[in-house]
């Protein structure tokens, strides 16, 4: 579903901690647009122009050190850039990948690395804390009312569907805990990174539903 205003591009990065072994490091590409939506009768029409988000494209690659992580994902974001254009990457305990990332991606291109290790949520000093538990379970509300819709043959969203579909959240009273039955979560937590906009600004709230292609969530 693309029928809009195009608005911005965001690719998400979720970083392979360590650099190296079995784990995957994901990209994910997500459109932004406005829809216009009219309702009422012939007397009380009204146009709301809401926003709407569609995954474009995912990619994975496992068992790369993090310089080759790092070649791999500046080549995709150049590929793929659209302006304007934002750049999340999720790169817990790899300090020096956000700053050789950030110090090389294209002019113009805005920037933020998020943190997932803990429960606390906010901005400390260069880095933006995140709830992994929260920010997925915002993900998935996301998906489920429509506002984020998936475009014509997607990579990966088989393993996606498996990835989100494994999360259980619990609440401990301090704070939501995540246990996952999947194997991995890198492609849910690279789409979370390039949705981290619209969730932190509430914008699923006001968000169109889509006209013809399925909610993937329940």
């Amino acid at each position: 579903m693309q029928d809009g205003t195009f608005i911005s591009r965001t690719i998400g990065i979720d970083v392979a901690c360590g650099g190296k072994g079995a784990d995957y490091t994901a990209l994910a590409t997500i459109d932004e647009y406005r829809v216009y939506e009219t309702t009422g009768g012939e007397f009380d029409r009204v146009t709301v122009m809401k926003p709407h988000f569609v995954l474009q494209d995912m990619v994975r690659e496992n068992s790369l050190t993090l310089d080759k992580q790092l070649v791999w994902a500046l080549k995709y974001i150049a590929d793929n850039k659209k302006d304007p254009m934002r750049v999340v990457a999720d790169a817990t305990r790899e300090l020096g990948f956000f700053i050789q990332l950030q110090n090389a991606l294209p002019p113009g291109t805005a920037f933020k690395c998020i943190w997932t290790g803990g429960m606390v949520v906010g901005r400390e000093g260069r880095e933006y804390h995140a709830s992994k538990a929260k920010t997925l379970m915002d993900l998935k509300s996301l998906m489920s009312i429509g506002a984020l819709t998936v475009a014509p043959k997607v990579r990966h969203l088989n393993d996606l569907i498996k990835e989100m579909q494994g999360f259980t959240f619990e609440d401990n009273g301090n704070g939501f805990l995540i246990t996952s039955s999947a194997k991995h979560d890198d492609l849910a937590m690279a789409l979370a990174c390039a949705c981290l906009y619209p969730i932190e600004k509430k914008m699923f709230e006001r968000a169109s539903t889509p006209r013809v292609l399925p909610r993937l969530f329940r």
